[in-house]
């Protein structure tokens, strides 16, 4: 079939394990989803609208901190394991 020039193309970056959070650039300037997810397995989710957070966060510095060092710790492990993930790509 004939593909749209400006069609969006899915690429697998991961996985996200129970517990850890999805969306968080949804949190932190500029605001803006960068990735959709795909849920493979029946399990329990839970949706939160970033502009509330937000709001919360603005209102209550304890809950801001509280959440912005959890969100910042799972950015990293997921950046860790991407460049573990170049890393071997490269050496393959």
């Amino acid at each position: 079939g004939s593909q749209t020039p400006n069609a969006i193309k899915d690429y697998y970056v991961g996985h996200i394990n129970p517990g850890e959070p999805f969306g968080i650039s949804g949190l932190i300037e500029p605001y803006r989803y960068t990735a959709t997810v795909i849920v493979g397995a029946s399990g329990r989710y839970l949706i939160f609208e970033a502009p509330a957070i937000r709001a919360l966060c603005e209102a209550d510095a304890t809950l801001a901190a509280a959440l912005m060092t959890q969100l910042a710790k799972a950015a990293l492990s997921r950046l860790r394991l991407s460049d573990d993930n170049v890393r071997c790509t490269a050496r393959d």
